[in-house]
């Protein structure tokens, strides 16, 4: 329920109305003799078609969306396809920062969608060496790569690797805290 309150926060408010007007459907129950008829209410969310639901849930942060999972078992592999990963660790508590490399991780290693139309990591205190965390982004981009990202927007004090440039689904890119060591050469740039 909490989970539907959210996603109905998230929707324009023509759209959610007619998802709260609960509709029921009559069940009828025995007692004592008499046949008593009961109203029980039909999720309506799980009612609309998966591509709907992902699009709803890209609007959550995807520590949200895989907690969406636990609802049913249709959902367990629905947010595995969003189109959005949203990784927000400096609004998330320390235990879940120290995590970011292994959270992120299982995430990417069950994430099923084949364009990943965007694609946000920020956090601006971790607890990795450089030299970890540069072997990590290099693995991460290629990931990224392949899930033809269109959106990066990263904001980590890390180096960047090079090639994170010779993505050519890349559209929309936004470093913040990030460095780049760029050869003079400009044939590797595949950015419109």
């Amino acid at each position: 329920i909490q989970i539907h309150r959210l996603v109905y926060s998230f929707l324009p408010d023509s759209t959610v109305l007619p998802l709260l007007r609960s509709s029921t459907k009559p069940s009828r129950r025995i007692s004592g003799g008499k046949q008593e008829t009961m109203a029980v209410p039909r999720d309506r969310i799980s009612a609309l078609p998966d591509d709907v639901i992902c699009h709803i849930l890209s609007f959550l942060s995807t520590r949200r969306c895989v907690q969406t999972s636990i609802l049913a078992r249709r959902w367990r592999s629905l947010w595995a396809h969003s189109p959005i990963l949203d990784f927000d660790f400096m609004a998330e508590l320390s235990e879940y920062c120290d995590n970011m490399v292994e959270i992120i991780n299982k995430v990417m290693f069950w994430y099923k969608g084949q364009n990943l139309s965007t694609f946000r990591l920020a956090n601006d205190d971790f607890c990795y060496s450089q030299d970890e965390i540069y072997a990590w982004i290099a693995s991460l981009i290629s990931s990224l790569i392949s899930c033809n990202v269109r959106d990066l927007n990263i904001l980590l004090d890390v180096k960047m690797p090079l090639c994170l440039f010779s993505c050519e689904t890349l559209i929309d890119l936004t470093l913040s805290y990030c460095c780049c060591d760029l050869p003079l050469t400009a044939t590797i740039y595949c950015l419109p």
